[in-house]
């Protein structure tokens, strides 16, 4: 549906409805012509989008994506996994760090890192994060290094690269475009507009954006190599303005940290959303940066 542009990913109703009257205007099966469809298929697209329509009404699906894998591939992935008690996904995200011999020390404390702050946070009720955004979260903070493989500079944006076009099993093709986007933000500049294109509800792109501040929030907190105790830090979410808040003495034994946090506060500047650095004194009057 893609190669005839009726739909710019996936399969949906408005392009299911386009290509029937599309066909409509052919008078024999035999003269049917549509990029990417193959002959021996002339006789059976009619049919098959009868089906195809019925299904999508009868069940109210407004969105279907493709899948790389058959049915019995995805079935055998989930029975190996529901045996071993493991996610396949989880599975593919180590898989894809060994191919591009990414350090399995700094994933690790990244990792541990995210999931200190994520039980820092306290946010807005529509963007508390389901468990599958906490999964996004470690495996963001598990690959985002991959793209040194091909070259140290702004190598986010090739890991980024990396996990849309991989293979990775038991993933959509719509979960490589989302861990995609968290990747390519994990660090230094920030491109929004990557979430604003995702096909998301607002509340989805808003449970988005609360995996970047966490992913980017990480990768600075790991600046010293090991991980750092988060004892007296808390962070806030809302959808106009992010609120890391700490003690003074935290953060001056912890330059390093201190100058990227500056720098973070200034890749917030440009959007709409306030980076606010919280820090008290020992009278605990609150001291904002």
């Amino acid at each position: 549906m893609k190669e005839n542009q009726l739909t710019s990913e996936g399969i949906n109703p408005s392009g299911l409805k386009a290509l029937k009257k599309l066909l409509l205007q052919y008078t024999h099966m035999d003269q049917i012509e549509l990029a990417g469809l193959k002959p021996s298929r002339q006789k059976s697209i009619l049919p098959g989008l009868a089906i195809a329509l019925a299904i999508f009404e009868a069940m109210e699906i407004k969105d279907m994506q493709i899948s790389r894998g058959g049915l019995r591939e995805g079935i055998l992935y989930d029975l190996l996994g529901r045996v071993h008690n493991e996610d396949v996904r989880a599975r593919s995200v180590t898989a894809i760090r060994k191919r591009y011999q990414s350090n399995s020390h700094h994933p690790r404390i990244m990792s541990k890192t995210a999931e200190k702050l994520l039980k820092k946070l306290h946010c807005e009720q529509d963007m508390q994060l389901e468990l599958s955004s906490q999964q996004l979260v470690h495996w963001a903070s598990q690959t985002c290094q991959i793209g040194l493989a091909i070259n140290h500079s702004q190598y986010h944006i090739h890991s980024a690269y990396l996990l849309e076009h991989s293979e990775l099993n038991g993933f959509s093709l719509k979960d490589h475009k989302l861990l995609a986007v968290i990747v390519a933000n994990h660090r230094r500049k920030l491109n929004l507009q990557l979430v604003e294109n995702l096909p998301y509800s607002e509340s989805q792109k808003r449970q988005v954006m609360a995996v970047i501040v966490i992913v980017r929030l990480a990768h600075i907190l790991v600046q010293a190599g090991q991980i750092e105790s988060l004892k007296n830090i808390s962070l806030q979410i809302t959808s106009s303005e992010i609120k890391l808040s700490g003690t003074m003495k935290w953060l001056k034994k912890r330059p390093l940290i201190h100058h990227a946090l500056l720098l973070e506060k200034q890749y917030w500047e440009i959007t709409k959303i306030s980076f606010i650095l919280n820090f008290a004194t020992k009278s605990n009057i609150a001291v904002a940066q």
